[in-house]
């Protein structure tokens, strides 16, 4: 017999935006017009995400991969910034594998979009940029800044922050493969850069 391990969430208000940035930890876990489920088979490993709406439809969505799957949490947000809810599953940390489902408005129902993984991910509303943020390796510090063009993310901005073996901290910051600025000194990193950084630390 399959032993489901399930993850579920009650009810809850929704929420609004304002103008600030906003991380894994500042999005809601409860959402009013839905329900979202992460389901584990132990003995296989497979996932699968459901979600039910109002208990009148389940939408089944199989071949998802959230690693590691303790500790991850189902957040909702409005990921690509059209008005509608959308379902974001992980912790987010660096090197982790996360489920983003988009609201279909066409289709009336959430599609998996697994372009990528967003990590340590902060949703700028105001902007309609998202930002994401994660190791490369024991030195480096990758940090991007993404916008939606025809349903993919587009890299804006790309910022490196590289530690050398002297404890020397340089910024290098891209924007269209093009170096914008390279420096030792934090405070010439533009505001936006400098606040992501904050957050991340």
């Amino acid at each position: 017999m399959k032993h489901l391990l399930t993850l579920a969430l009650l009810l809850g208000a929704q929420f609004a935006y304002g103008q600030q940035l906003l991380t894994l930890k500042q999005l809601p876990t409860t959402n009013n017009d839905f329900i979202a489920s992460l389901v584990v088979n132990t003995e296989t490993g497979e996932q699968t995400a459901y979600v039910n709406y109002h208990h009148r439809k389940v939408q089944t969505i199989p071949d998802v991969m959230v690693m590691p799957y303790e500790g991850n949490i189902i957040h909702y947000v409005d990921a690509n910034f059209d008005g509608h809810m959308d379902v974001y599953v992980g912790t987010g940390e660096s090197r982790s594998a996360n489920v983003l489902l988009l609201w279909d408005k066409k289709r009336g129902e959430f599609k998996l979009w697994d372009d990528d993984y967003l990590q340590n991910p902060v949703f700028d509303a105001e902007e309609k940029v998202i930002y994401s943020s994660g190791s490369s390796s024991a030195w480096d510090y990758d940090y991007t800044k993404q916008a939606w063009s025809g349903g993919k993310l587009i890299t804006v901005e790309h910022l490196n922050r590289h530690t050398s073996e002297d404890g020397v901290t340089r910024y290098s910051l891209m924007r269209d493969d093009k170096l914008m600025l390279n420096t030792t000194v934090k405070k010439q990193l533009p505001a936006e850069w400098r606040r992501i950084i904050a957050l991340e630390q």
